[in-house]
């Protein structure tokens, strides 16, 4: 077997949990399998380097990078791989590198992290709410009035651009052979969208060790939350939680940065809430901290892809308070190895976590829970497994439509003669 990867990196200053998936899969085949891994892949970092002219033209290779298809084409023709696994296109190789393995037995995955081929911003996110407007209407009219990328029409424009040609051009439902989805609510989003369902397979992040959780009573009394600090994630909910449990609010660890990082300080130091603001730090710290933790609060107020964190928390057999909302609602099962709240209620968050800071016996039978699923579910074995799975199906419809374009073609040249 031959894979070739393609990712395009989110800039280091806005990390992605599509770059640890990525490079995650990329360990994981290389190493665990006996197949001839490779890849093609481009940094945003490398963009602040460019010229202003060349920075110009991004918006338009964002649809079409005519370059991106041909070097994608060339591979393909000298390597000859099986599979073509592609995680993110976005912005410097296009959707159109799909169409360079047109006519080739190359079969195309697709690992869908967000919702970018129906919105313009990924998030189905728009005021402070989960918005379905694009996929419900399948236009991209509602983006450009809304100006939902970057709140800037010049900059929505040209994804806007990105998604109405290439559902025009049927370039998802034509020319990709499967989708991965990182969840059961996603996949329906994505059959919503207008995908075709018998395509769309679900395999969620893996987790590619198997630590083992630290006894409850050698973990430190705190909470924490790990994410981008801005408003889709619910940061001035978590806040506002802390504000309403007053003096029983638990000691919480917060690991991330973004925009609202600042007036997050502010607020927390002026209401002198018990929290510690850590910035961005490496996969291993994360991991530590969560691992002596004895709370992961996942407060957001979006559908999310697949929250890494939830998955982590799960290995380390930490228990979880999250919004009921998109994916998180189909991979915690409420009071079994999680517990879930109404997105945006910050007393509800608040009373949980009260009546589970109290209660070490539930905390520690909900935090087992979690490792059970992450056993079953997330182990780097589960996810080889339906990886195999999900590249065999896409051979065989690569081989299925080729054979029926041969049949078509047979017809079409008898009824010339």
């Amino acid at each position: 077997m031959k894979v070739l990867l393609l990712h395009n990196y989110y800039c280091t200053t806005a990390p992605s949990g599509e770059n640890e998936v990525f490079d995650t899969e990329r360990k994981i085949l290389k190493t665990s399998t006996p197949w001839d891994v490779t890849e093609i892949v481009r940094y945003n970092d490398d963009i602040t380097d460019w010229s202003g002219c060349r920075k110009l033209g991004i918006g338009i290779r964002a649809t079409w990078n005519a370059a991106a298809v041909g070097e994608v084409r060339a591979t393909i023709q000298n390597a000859a791989p099986n599979i073509l696994h592609v995680h993110n296109t976005f912005p410097q190789f296009s959707p159109a590198v799909f169409l360079a393995a047109r006519g080739t037995p190359t079969a195309t995955v697709l690992t869908v992290h967000n919702s970018r081929m129906f919105c313009a911003n990924g998030l189905c996110f728009r005021d402070g709410a989960p918005c379905m407007r694009c996929i419900d209407e399948h236009s991209v009219r509602s983006a450009l009035r809304f100006r939902c990328y970057r709140s800037s029409l010049a900059s929505t424009a040209p994804v806007a651009s990105m998604i109405a040609v290439h559902r025009a051009l049927g370039t998802w439902c034509r020319h990709v052979d499967a989708f991965i989805a990182l969840s059961e609510f996603q996949r329906d989003l994505l059959v919503r969208g207008g995908l075709p369902a018998d395509r769309i397979h679900v395999k969620p992040n893996c987790y590619p060790n198997a630590p083992q959780p630290l006894p409850w009573d050698a973990r430190e009394p705190k909470a924490i939350f790990v994410g981008r600090l801005t408003s889709e994630k619910g940061v001035q909910v978590l806040l506002s939680a802390w504000k309403q449990m007053r003096e029983k609010a638990p000691r919480l660890e917060v690991i991330g940065s973004g925009r609202e990082l600042c007036s997050l300080m502010r607020d927390a130091e002026e209401a002198k809430l018990p929290i510690t603001f850590l910035g961005q730090l490496s996969f291993d710290d994360v991991q530590d901290r969560i691992r002596k933790s004895r709370l992961l609060v996942v407060p957001s107020l979006s559908f999310e892809g697949f929250p890494m964190v939830i998955r982590e928390a799960f290995a380390h057999g930490v228990p979880v308070v999250a919004s009921q909302i998109g994916s998180i609602a189909s991979i915690i099962q409420d009071g079994e190895n999680g517990l879930l709240v109404r997105p945006g209620d910050a007393a509800e968050l608040a009373n949980i976590i009260e009546q589970l800071w109290g209660d070490d016996k539930r905390a520690q039978s909900l935090g087992a829970c979690g490792r059970i699923s992450f056993e079953r579910s997330y182990t780097e074995a589960a996810h080889l497994r339906i990886t195999s799975r999900v590249y065999a199906m896409a051979m065989e419809h690569r081989r299925a439509r080729q054979a029926s374009q041969g049949k078509a073609n047979s017809v079409s040249a008898a009824k010339v003669h």
